[in-house]
């Protein structure tokens, strides 16, 4: 177990989804240490009336993975791509639509001092025109446009 900073050790982060409330609580506190005891056993852990945290919001998106990338341009995306409602798996030769000079990176969640390094570099790929520091497929999965994909797939355009 590595030695408190300043007397103190930070542990655990609660994750409840949709909950905007900003009251330390608790039963967080508790399922922590029982996760952390789970873990590692016989550590000797305190209380969990003893202890105080910190209570703060991540921005996260439905599929949990970070948005990266140019911004599309949904109208012109929603026209370009339509007929992926008809045939999910229609190649459409055409480059997603984006706003010009606009980019996303966000929703990075719980992992976000580990995944913001990379995903800058993604971006900055893009917007030099290099080659992507990642495979195709992880590009695709944290586009920003999947989820305008994804509605005309299912018959319902954003």
């Amino acid at each position: 177990f590595p030695p408190p900073r300043q007397g103190v050790h930070c542990i655990g982060a609660s994750y409840g989804p949709n909950d905007t409330k900003l009251d330390e609580r608790l039963e967080d506190h508790e399922h922590n240490l029982a996760l952390l005891d789970g873990a590692l056993p016989g550590l000797g852990l305190p209380e969990a009336q003893t202890i105080t945290g910190h209570v703060a919001l991540r921005c996260t998106s439905a599929d949990y993975l970070p948005l990266i990338g140019a911004a599309p341009d949904k109208g012109l995306f929603n026209a370009c791509y339509a007929e992926l409602g008809q045939q999910k798996t229609r190649f459409i030769d055409v480059s997603c639509p984006v706003l010009p000079g606009l980019w996303l990176l966000g929703a990075l969640g719980s992992r976000g001092l580990a995944a913001a390094p990379l995903a800058a570099e993604m971006i900055a790929s893009e917007i030099m025109g290099e080659p992507p520091p990642v495979s195709r497929y992880l590009s695709r999965a944290v586009s920003p446009s999947r989820f305008l994909q994804r509605a005309i797939v299912r018959g319902n355009p954003l």
